[in-house]
Parts: C-alpha cells; structure tokens; sequence
C-alpha cells in the first residue's frame, strides 16, 4: 500500500522540479484556494475517476501550488472520497475516486 512517507516523498520530489521564485519587488497574490483546489480534483475524479499523482504534480508552476495540492489530495483521502494505489516501489501512485460503499 501507500504510506504517508511515499506521498511525502513524492511532495519532495515535485518541490524540488519547481524552483524557488525569486523575491521581487511587489507581491503577486495567489488566487488559487485549497477548496478550490479540492473542488478541482472532485471533477478530475467525477469525470476520469483517477488521475496521475506525478503528474498533477508537473503541472504545478509555484512551491505554493504544489503545497496546496498536496494538501487537497490529503483532504480528498481522509474524507474518503478517494483512494491511493501505487504498483510498483519508487512508482507514480494513481489517485482513483472511492467506490461508493466501500471502505475507507
């Protein structure tokens, strides 16, 4: 199974593609919200059932992006509405929407 030290790494591993921004001279506000997000990966859920954890990952452009999808998956697990599956060792892991009536 999928512990919480393989998500965790693979958090790292997104973080460390996304490169620090620099300090500039005005502060842009993110617009985009974790409940935004959660709703986002809903959809994802409802209309392909599963998705890639890698590669929602890629598709974060800022540090705070993939902090607030990570935390929206999480969300998504402990809530149940979803599931985490990984193959192989070292391997992207598949987040699939739960199966209504099924466990946790």
């Amino acid at each position: 199974g999928v512990t919480v030290q393989m998500l965790r790494d693979l958090m790292e591993e997104a973080m460390k593609r996304v490169p620090v921004e620099k300090p500039r001279a005005f502060i842009r506000r993110e617009t985009l919200t974790l409940s935004q997000r959660i709703e986002d990966l809903r959809g994802r859920l409802r209309k392909r059932g599963k998705f890639s954890f890698r590669a929602i990952m890629q598709r974060c452009e800022t540090r705070i992006e993939v902090v607030i999808v990570f935390l929206a998956i999480l969300e998504l697990l402990k809530s149940g509405e979803c599931s985490v599956e990984q193959e192989r060792r070292f391997g992207d892991i598949q987040v699939s929407a739960a199966i209504a009536g099924a466990p946790a």
